[in-house]
């Protein structure tokens, strides 16, 4: 199979910004074998594969099972627009809860006034939804981009190899962060490189001449790097789209729970492929190869 690497165009705002990958310091792809039976196969060892960029062979790093834990960020919208409909916003959030595995991972980012952690990263169930439960709005504008930088560079700053979600629940209003090219582009650029899967649901209010950033950097968002989007007249629909989110969270658990991640090195002086293709020296097997774990 061929992997072709693109740019990805990302429009905001009326502009057009165009987002190239961030160099990592491994190359990755992903792999899905099974014999002859259909059976997954997930034990490959790194001298049984050979990675080809243009054909030339590139030195593997390590091979391992793509399922890596799950840490997952929810950000919330606890801005005034939100006032006297939070019941919906904490009967969705536990709901999303009780539809994960028991052993996530999750933290929650409030966004008004300043992104505040409301929840820091913890498998705690009790303390969760103790804290799911105190969750009250805030009079003042919220900080859309500011807690996506905030819970992006979050990502940056940890070592233990995990992959990381983002879920954002926000009304469609004004966002009072600073915002320019530059800055977008460089959050854009930190999700691709870390492969953060970002989910968004966004809430009809009010509109006003600047309230067209958040479903629009949204929108963008989670096309780029494959998540959902969903958009809802009213908050009681909040806890069926963030249960279903759940549902999409955990099928793709599932579907990495059978693949392996094949990292591997690429010179420095080397420029970027147009072909990556792969070798695998045991007989009898099939396989599928992707840039991202998302086999057709």
């Amino acid at each position: 199979m061929t992997i072709r690497r693109c740019a990805a165009t990302v429009p905001l705002l009326g502009l057009l910004f165009t987002l190239l990958p961030a160099d990592a310091p491994a190359q990755q792809i992903y792999l899905r074998v099974v014999d002859m039976l259909g059976a997954s196969v997930t034990d490959l060892r790194p001298e049984e594969i050979t990675v080809r960029e243009d054909g030339v062979a590139r030195e593997l790093v390590d091979v391992r099972l793509a399922n890596l834990r799950m840490k997952l960020t929810i950000l919330v919208d606890n801005g005034e627009v939100m006032n006297n409909r939070f019941m919906h916003f904490r009967d969705g959030l536990t709901a999303m809860l009780e539809a994960l595995p028991e052993n996530q991972i999750l933290s929650i980012l409030t966004l008004a006034r300043q992104p505040r952690w409301l929840v820091r990263p913890t498998t705690d169930r009790e303390k969760i939804q103790d804290r799911i439960d105190i969750l009250t709005p805030d009079p003042a504008d919220l900080r859309f981009l500011d807690a996506l930088v905030e819970a992006s560079e979050r990502i940056d700053d940890t070592e233990e190899p995990h992959r990381a979600v983002i879920v954002v629940v926000s009304a469609d209003t004004v966002d009072d962060s600073t915002i320019h090219q530059d800055r977008y582009n460089d959050l854009a650029n930190r999700l691709l490189q870390h492969q953060v899967t970002l989910h968004a649901v966004v809430i009809a209010a009010e509109r006003s001449a600047r309230a067209n950033f958040i479903p629009q950097a949204s929108i963008n968002l989670t096309d780029l790097t494959h998540g959902y989007y969903g958009s809802i007249a009213t908050t009681t629909g909040i806890t069926d789209r963030l249960v279903e989110i759940a549902g999409v969270i955990n099928a793709r658990n599932r579907e990495l729970s059978r693949q392996l991640v094949v990292r591997y090195c690429r010179p420095d002086d080397a420029p970027p492929p147009q072909q990556v293709a792969v070798e695998i020296a045991r007989d009898g097997l099939r396989f599928d190869l992707t840039a991202d774990g998302r086999v057709q």
